[in-house]
């Protein structure tokens, strides 16, 4: 397309099985429950889900 400018940003959420105990299907759920509170949080940014804590951060 020339002559025309076209900008992209992303939500990413992430989550992590650092010590092995989570099963795929786990981190699937925690990482699409980060990408919806990055979305959430005005989009364009990562958020990490950290299922033992507190909050989402």
């Amino acid at each position: 397309m020339r002559g025309l400018d076209l900008g992209a940003t992303a939500s990413v959420g992430v989550a992590a099985a650092c010590d092995g105990a989570a099963s795929g299907e786990a981190l699937i759920v925690e990482a699409d429950r980060a990408t919806h509170a990055a979305k959430a949080a005005g989009r364009d940014g990562v958020v990490l889900d950290r299922p033992h804590a507190d909050s989402v951060t």
